[in-house]
């Protein structure tokens, strides 16, 4: 189907026909957009000093999980934005969608930033940089934020009561699980130069941040955040239920 029949077809140009579900879904949508702009005007990545090294494309666009999580909530949103009625956006995908963002603005919040204004990080950001880390933190996800609270209201009498929580879970923790796996080895894998979070997934005794050594007190922040990832799909996929009325 050509995509200017898909959108007349979907009324994606009829502004007067979105509910509020819809435009919490292009506002967001915006929010990405700008957050991918700003990412890529940021420039390389000045902590990784070798560029011969793999991993210097790889961190600048898509190492990070804010980048990746931002992704997510993105491509969610423009296909709700697209076809709203698709079975795609009707299901676990939306869980693990705002899970996801949630940890981003969780961690970074309570852990990144303080770290960032303690170590003194902030002042070589520029109005580039804070404004990237405003989108890319705060924006996105309170945009996700909204956007879950109206569809879970909107469709409070469609879910299905009948759910699986821990196969729910199992298949939102994979993707988690796997980056887990890659912020650990990246340190061993960058040839003992860079930690996509700095100390807080750290493991290798040879990197050094902020004149500290690598270790396993890495691993409490790290299970820490798989912890996180557990509770918050817990959280929002009771949600499901909890909103549902419809008789047996």
């Amino acid at each position: 189907m050509p995509i200017k029949q898909f959108c007349t077809k979907n009324k994606v140009w009829d502004f007067k026909s979105y509910d509020l579900t819809r435009w919490a879904a292009f506002v967001g949508t915006i929010f990405f957009i700008g957050s991918m702009f700003m990412f890529v005007f940021q420039g390389p990545d000045a902590r990784v000093t070798d560029p011969n090294i793999f991993v210097m494309i790889w961190i600048k666009w898509f190492g990070y999980f804010t980048v990746q999580s931002n992704i997510v909530v993105g491509a969610y949103l423009l296909w709700y934005l697209l076809n709203p009625k698709h079975k795609a956006v009707n299901g676990n995908f939306l869980v693990y969608m705002v899970a996801y963002i949630t940890i981003t603005f969780t961690l970074y919040s309570a852990l990144l930033l303080p770290a960032a204004i303690k170590n003194g990080d902030v002042q070589y950001w520029g109005w580039v940089g804070y404004t990237t880390n405003i989108i890319q933190h705060y924006l996105v996800p309170v945009s996700a934020f909204v956007f879950y609270g109206l569809y879970v209201w909107q469709h409070k009498n469609d879910f299905n009561s009948k759910w699986k929580l821990w196969s729910s879970m199992g298949m939102g923790l994979i993707y988690p699980c796997i980056y887990i796996a890659y912020a650990c080895l990246l340190p061993f894998m960058s040839n003992h130069q860079y930690s996509v979070y700095g100390a807080f997934t750290n493991l290798d005794p040879k990197l050094e941040i902020n004149g500290v050594a690598g270790n396993a007190s890495a691993l409490i922040y790290i299970f820490g955040a798989l912890a996180g990832f557990v509770l918050v799909l817990i959280l929002y996929r009771l949600a499901f239920v909890k909103f549902n009325k419809k008789a047996k």
